[in-house]
């Protein structure tokens, strides 16, 4: 037990094993992470997550983490696109393309984070799945969903109890999980 332990934490993904922290304010702080993707219509857009749906999930993160900042991670479309929508609804986040320049740079900060949260969106997921980093994560159902699971919230043997992955579509059970859920500090 001990040695698998061992292994499996050589081998998980840690931010320092990426690009040194920028002299940026965010590392100061505490913040959490949300992976919002809007792309353009000729990228393809089943992915991408909707206005009304960053919303609901930008109030539920306020009110159940008000001591964390909100970090969105994005490409630059999608970080102007939900820029707009926050500054209108006059949210306090901070956006990715503000900060780093690229998806390694992107993935560093999730794995800086104290949480990370996913409703459908891109691949940048894959950071936080091999780490530590707690986070809940859902994506589509698809033809690898029925496949890949090892239990109703886990893909992988390594992942904790607070890393949740699921496969389905309904908005409302994910802002339950993230009423529910905790970030140890």
């Amino acid at each position: 037990k001990k040695e698998k332990n061992n292994f499996i934490n050589s081998w998980l993904l840690k931010s320092k094993k990426f690009i040194s922290k920028k002299k940026i304010n965010i590392y100061k702080k505490k913040y959490i992470t949300l992976v919002a993707r809007h792309s353009t219509k000729s990228f393809g857009q089943s992915s991408d997550l909707s206005k009304k749906n960053f919303i609901l999930i930008v109030q539920t993160l306020i009110k159940n983490f008000p001591k964390y900042n909100i970090l969105v991670i994005s490409n630059v479309y999608g970080c102007k696109y939900f820029k707009e929508i926050a500054k209108k609804k006059k949210f306090k986040c901070y956006f990715s393309k503000d900060i780093s320049s690229s998806f390694i740079e992107d993935g560093n900060l999730i794995l800086n984070s104290k949480a990370k949260f996913q409703y459908f969106s891109g691949g940048i997921g894959g950071f936080a799945q091999f780490s530590k980093v707690p986070y809940i994560e859902c994506a589509a159902e698809g033809p690898a969903s029925s496949t890949s699971r090892i239990g109703k919230y886990k893909h992988f043997i390594w992942q904790k109890k607070n890393q949740l992955h699921y496969f389905g579509d309904d908005i409302y059970f994910f802002i339950n999980l993230i009423k529910n859920f905790k970030i140890a500090n």
